[in-house]
């Protein structure tokens, strides 16, 4: 029996972290657990900046009018930084075991919007390693920048220069002959050549002042016109890692896990679409709608059994919605004359032992005799609920057509008695007669004003077709979630191949604010109906008119009350209850 009921526990577990809110949550821990365990086995990296400012010159010529010199200069020096001859003197000078592109692939060069400067951003494994580099790279590249934007061509001042230097020597040798020739006389007559050599020395004396006069104009505009690097601020190694960077991933991995749980749940609901609505039950199964019983800590104990909540101290909305199905229930047994209602499920863990139990003290509190029968044989939890000793029952009147009516216990709820399961047996479907159960319902029904007949699973085994064949009317429970659509078609198409007659539908387990609020302030008010909305009818089932002297205006159930037509009727669901 332990082994069995941590089976239950286990099954219950499953299925309740299958839901979709346990899906997306689940999702979300494991992707946020993956990234926490790449990001702590990813290997630290750090990254040192410096920093350099790149000034335009007074362009000339063209340049002159380009609005977009500054930002062309700028791209110009980004792609400068990683070239190759820059990253092999880099290379060179601090005796870097690695290659060119590998150096590049460390390197990220970025410039600092709507300012002249470049930052440098080196990232590697070793902090004063990348530090060094980005230092060297920024020095290199202040150092040479002239160079590389003017190209390997002669500048204006070098042309000049040359020009100068010849001159000079021209000039130097001519002087020299024209000192070498005879003076003139004493008339101031020269010979012809002599005053040739001397227009000579005076023409090349005027282009040297010439030469001289456009080198200082050249080194001046040339001097406008450079584009200077310099470096504005050194890279220091850091302290910390740039990466990974623990807060993002782990926010990115919460954002993704969440996304992708929902996308999962949504696809898991698309294969397996449960039922999630009242709505839905009732117009699936053509049924009345009796009750809805929302998820209640207060329905469990800490071993994960149902409760009866007249065991519970404080006041809950379980209290009310159990109430409310009981004033139904009786109501639809009272309207068509039933006096056994068999209540089952499409799959096991619906909660249907606990909404038996309750629904019997409920029926207790307004005034009914109640008989409840624990047919469930393979699986028995009502003696657990009312603290009853599991047998002599049900097994015993079975295999030694024993008295029922002897072997009623009475419970700590007034008006309520319980035939338990009894002893366990080894084939319980074996036991199942037609003729036995119905004289045994028939006898029963003779005891109390209403018998309610806890049956396992119908899809399960065929116990609950059986007992439903032969009872007043079934009543389907299914949990919020707890069934699929097929789950229900099943179920419905068991009932109506024995010839069962669906009273009514019950759902349970209702997750949502709308159900919790009105419980709570109906409670709240002390009992008193709102007076607005849906709430004033809330009371009376779906589908469901009430009858003067049922029991909603407090009308016993008739005793001995002719039983219920069970005929088949040739439709696709089982026959409901008319009216």
């Amino acid at each position: 029996m332990k082994e069995r009921n941590q089976a239950v526990d286990i099954q219950r577990y499953l299925r309740v972290l299958l839901s979709r809110k346990a899906i997306i949550i689940l999702t979300a821990d494991l992707a946020l657990l993956v990234v926490l365990v790449g990001t702590l086995l990813s290997p630290r990296a750090y990254t040192a900046s410096a920093l350099l400012r790149v000034s335009a010159g007074a362009a000339q010529g063209p340049a002159s009018f380009d609005p977009n010199y500054q930002a062309r200069l700028q791209e110009t020096s980004l792609r400068l930084l990683t070239s190759r001859p820059l990253l092999e003197q880099t290379i060179s000078q601090l005796h870097l075991d690695m290659m060119p592109d590998q150096l590049a692939g460390m390197v990220n060069a970025q410039g600092v919007p709507n300012t002249e400067l470049i930052q440098v951003n080196v990232t590697g494994t070793n902090p004063q390693q990348a530090a060094s580099i980005a230092n060297m790279l920024s020095s290199l590249f202040s150092q040479q920048g002239q160079a590389v934007f003017s190209g390997q061509g002669k500048s204006a001042q070098e042309i000049l220069q040359g020009q100068i230097t010849a001159m000079d020597q021209q000039l130097r040798t001519d002087r020299a002959e024209l000192a070498a020739l005879p003076a003139p006389a004493g008339n101031g007559t020269s010979s012809p050549a002599r005053d040739a050599l001397a227009a000579k020395v005076a023409s090349e004396v005027a282009t040297y002042t010439s030469l001289l006069d456009q080198l200082q104009k050249a080194g001046l505009n040339q001097a406008l016109a450079a584009n200077g690097v310099t470096m504005v601020q050194a890279a220091l190694p850091p302290d910390r890692p740039s990466s990974p960077r623990v807060a993002l991933n782990l926010v990115l991995g919460l954002v993704l896990g969440l996304v992708g749980g929902a996308g999962l749940a949504l696809l898991l609901e698309q294969m397996n679409p449960a039922v999630r609505s009242a709505e839905e039950l009732q117009t699936m199964t053509k049924a009345p709608l009796l009750g809805q019983v929302p998820l209640a800590r207060t329905l469990w104990s800490p071993q994960r059994r149902p409760v009866l909540l007249q065991n519970v101290r404080q006041q809950s909305v379980a209290n009310e919605a159990f109430r409310r199905l009981a004033t139904s229930t009786l109501f639809v047994a009272s309207r068509n004359r039933c006096h056994t209602l068999v209540l089952t499920s499409a799959r096991p863990h619906a909660g249907k032992s606990t909404v038996v139990a309750n629904l019997a003290l409920g029926m207790a509190q307004a005034g009914r005799e109640v008989i409840v029968v624990d047919g469930d044989l393979r699986q028995p939890a009502l003696h657990g609920v009312f603290g009853l000793p599991q047998g002599p029952g049900l097994s015993d009147v079975l295999v030694t057509a024993s008295d029922a009516a002897s072997l009623l216990q009475q419970t700590q709820v007034a008006h309520v008695r319980v035939l338990t399961s009894g002893a366990p047996v080894g084939a319980p479907g074996d036991l199942l007669s037609a003729g036995q159960l119905r004289k045994l319902m028939d006898r029963l029904a003779s005891q109390a004003d209403i018998v309610l007949w806890d049956s396992p699973p119908i899809l399960a085994v065929a116990d609950a077709a059986i007992a439903g064949s032969l009872a007043d009317g079934v009543l389907l429970v299914t949990a919020q979630d707890g069934a699929t659509a097929k789950d229900i078609e099943g179920a419905l198409k068991e009932l109506d191949r024995a010839g069962g007659t669906l009273l009514g539908v019950i759902y349970n387990r209702v997750r949502g604010d709308n159900l919790e609020r009105y419980y709570s302030s109906y409670v709240a008010s002390g009992g008193k109906r709102p007076q607005s909305g849906v709430d004033r009818t809330t009371a009376r089932p779906t589908g469901v008119d009430q009858a003067a002297g049922g029991p909603m205006a407090g009308g016993p159930v008739a005793a001995g009350a002719p039983r219920a037509n069970n005929a088949v009727e040739s439709s696709n669901h089982p026959r409901t209850a008319k009216g």
